[in-house]
């Protein structure tokens, strides 16, 4: 009777205050909507109150904040308080919430957390239009309200309990588009019998430990396994720090899964999401289509296909798993694999290369194991091996008879590749880059008669090309040797005869092997020469004159870091010139000679000091010697007054030249 009374005696002062508003200076408000009224109206209730005080709270019809911490029943009344914004029942012991609870309409916030005996919402939720923040955690609840899609501005849902009909089903959380931080999932098992699901997203399930067979059965009939989400394409699992075992049955669970992500899950050991993604891999109706392949070692555990392009992502394990899968013929149209990222210690088993495969790349994987090679046969037409496979010291072209493409790049141990059953006939492009410990090619010659391209750069213990090249790499067209400065000239016999393109550069005595260049070099038309670390270098009398080069038509020099002066006299020798390209080299400022041949159409300049200026500006003792030429640019800008010749008209004048000289070649032979 004491809090009855004190109730009372609230109603009472308040009531007195209202005939004192003109004492008190209080004014009627001119607005319509009561609920601007900024009025502090918070009611605390510390201890239990029976249905008698909660009446005589309602009198008090404007409240907008309301909280218990003790109260068995909440009375039918609370309807009667419409401007009541936020309502915390939490810890309070009741079981049920009347219907009028629902015509609170402009209620934002429903508290219930905690209340461990309440077991049902009221039916009419959905008329609280304006509730944004919805706290469940801890109650009891069988299954959601129908119509819960219908409160739009929901922000904070705790969790949402599936029910068995359609309008308390997975499918009204698809409206619920607001929805902020945190959100839980119950009673999953209501939702295996809705084939139309698509996206599943499982979040935030502190305690769970066991995703078990019940995850799966069907209610109906409990020892029954079917294909429980025929639809689902989208499955993720995210901050569940205390799962550990996920079991699937051997039936066909996700057919048609094309995106699987479990993140923030640390006690889900790799070996347990191994099997399961073995199952879920071998029950995939489209796995049998897939072409390409991206295994990558990474936090998260990850699945995803998209067409034919199947990407796995996890731990050690994980990739294990999908080598494994490989192996057991699941993917049996494979023809790519991209493998990156794999820090652990792995083997790469020789069964994983299926016949079908035709492309193998592989980057960032030190102690990744290379197949093994010997009296093996694969059949890949192109490898990459990309900073990859430290244990890997030679490469024998014997166990790959069909490669055609080779790229063997940053690998630190890579000493040698050998060939002892020549001639190896597919073999078109190899590109060897940055491998400290390359010492040798195969040692009779790498016999391959249609390799049409040989790049080398930063193999600083090569001492050598491969030797005959003029003979057993007859179709070789582009040559590169760059920052090799162990080799010092070109190998003996000379270059191979339809060499068309040539770059060279890293080391004083090879640029100077291109001086003493001999030999019928009709078929060459592009020339590079590299500067870069020949910084000791200020003109080109120090590394010798350019031989006689008919055949060229692209010239480019860059890299010379101290060149000063370009001489016009040193191109004299090359007739067909059209294109002539320097750049980076920022100490050049002079052209000395008469100019620069009459058959350049193009003058590149970019990034060379002073001589740019001078070009650009039209210096009285340079322009002379390029006046004559249509396109002059300098830093990648048209110099006024030259015709400017478009690009496509160039490419195609240059097509038409060398088309010319291979024609006048092909008659005199």
């Amino acid at each position: 009777m004491l809090m009855v009374n004190k109730m009372e005696e609230v109603v009472t002062r308040i009531e007195f205050l209202q005939k004192q508003k003109d004492l008190l200076g209080l004014e009627k408000s001119t607005k319509r909507n009561f609920l601007s009224w900024r009025i502090p109206s918070t009611s605390l209730v510390e201890d239990n109150i029976d249905a008698v005080t909660c009446i005589l709270m309602l009198k008090l019809k404007y409240l907008r904040v309301l909280s218990f911490k003790m109260l068995d029943v909440l009375p039918d009344s609370i309807g009667g308080l419409i401007y009541l914004r936020y309502l915390d029942l939490s810890w309070t012991n009741i079981r049920t919430l009347p219907e009028s609870l629902c015509d609170l309409c402009n209620l934002q916030t429903l508290k219930l957390h905690n209340c461990t005996s309440l077991i049902m919402l009221p039916n009419g939720m959905h008329k609280l239009v304006n509730l944004r923040h919805l706290d469940i955690w801890g109650t009891c609840l069988k299954e959601m309200p129908r119509k819960m899609s219908k409160l739009k501005h929901l922000h904070i849902f705790s969790y949402f309990t599936v029910g068995k009909h359609k309008d308390n089903g997975i499918q009204e959380l698809g409206e619920l588009s607001n929805l902020h931080g945190s959100f839980g999932i119950k009673k999953l098992e209501n939702i295996v019998d809705l084939p139309s699901l698509k996206s599943l997203h499982i979040e935030g399930f502190g305690q769970l430990k066991y995703i078990s067979d019940e995850f799966y059965k069907n209610e109906d009939n409990p020892s029954f396994h079917i294909a429980h989400f025929p639809s689902l394409e989208k499955l993720e699992f995210r901050d569940m720090p205390c799962w550990e075992m996920w079991h699937l049955p051997d039936s066909e669970t996700f057919p048609q899964l094309k995106r699987l992500l479990i993140r923030d899950c640390p006690m889900l050991k790799g070996d347990v999401f191994s099997q399961a993604f073995l199952k879920i891999l071998s029950s995939l109706s489209d796995v049998s289509k897939v072409r390409k392949l991206d295994i990558s070692e990474r936090c998260s555990q990850e699945m995803s296909l998209t067409g034919d392009n199947l990407s796995i992502g996890g731990c050690e394990s994980i990739v294990k798993s999908a080598f494994e899968a490989i192996s057991i013929n699941h993917l049996t149209c494979l023809q790519e694999i991209q493998i990156s990222g794999c820090l652990s210690a792995v083997s790469l088993p020789g069964n994983c290369l299926p016949e079908s495969l035709q492309k193998l790349a592989i980057c960032s994987s030190g102690k990744l194991e290379f197949p093994e090679q010997h009296q093996q046969k694969y059949d890949l037409v192109e490898l990459q091996i990309h900073s990859s496979c430290d244990s890997l010291t030679s490469l024998s072209l014997d166990a790959f008879p069909n490669l055609k493409n080779l790229e063997i790049h940053w690998c630190e141990n890579v000493e040698s590749v050998s060939l002892s059953q020549p001639p190896h006939t597919a073999l078109q492009h190899l590109s060897i880059i940055g491998c400290p410990k390359f010492v040798s090619f195969p040692g009779e010659g790498l016999a391959a008669p249609n390799l049409t391209s040989l790049h080398v750069k930063r193999c600083s213990k090569l001492e050598e090309l491969p030797r005959d090249m003029n003979t057993l790499l007859p179709n070789l067209e582009s040559l590169e040797m760059q920052h090799c400065q162990e080799i010092c000239m070109f190998p003996e016999g000379g270059l191979p005869p339809n060499l068309k393109s040539l770059t060279v550069g890293g080391c004083k005595q090879q640029l100077r092997s291109v001086s003493s260049m001999g030999g019928n070099f009709e078929s060459l038309t592009h020339l590079e020469i590299s500067g870069v670390g020949c910084e000791s270098v200020k003109s080109f009398h120090e590394i010798g004159s350019l031989p006689h080069l008919p055949s060229i038509t692209t010239l480019v020099i860059r890299g010379f870091s101290n060149l000063e002066t370009l001489e016009c006299n040193e191109l004299l020798g090359l007739t067909s010139l059209l294109q002539l390209r320097i750049g980076g080299c920022p100490n050049l400022e002079n052209m000395v000679g008469e100019k620069l041949p009459p058959s350049v159409l193009t003058f590149q300049i970019s990034h060379c000091g002073l001589l740019g200026e001078h070009c650009k500006n039209k210096h009285q003792q340079i322009w002379p010697k390029i006046s004559h030429i249509p396109t002059i640019q300098v830093n990648g800008r048209q110099v006024p007054e030259t015709k400017g010749m478009p690009l496509e008209v160039i490419t195609e004048f240059f097509a038409v030249g060398a088309r010319v000289r291979q024609d006048a070649s092909a008659k005199s032979l």
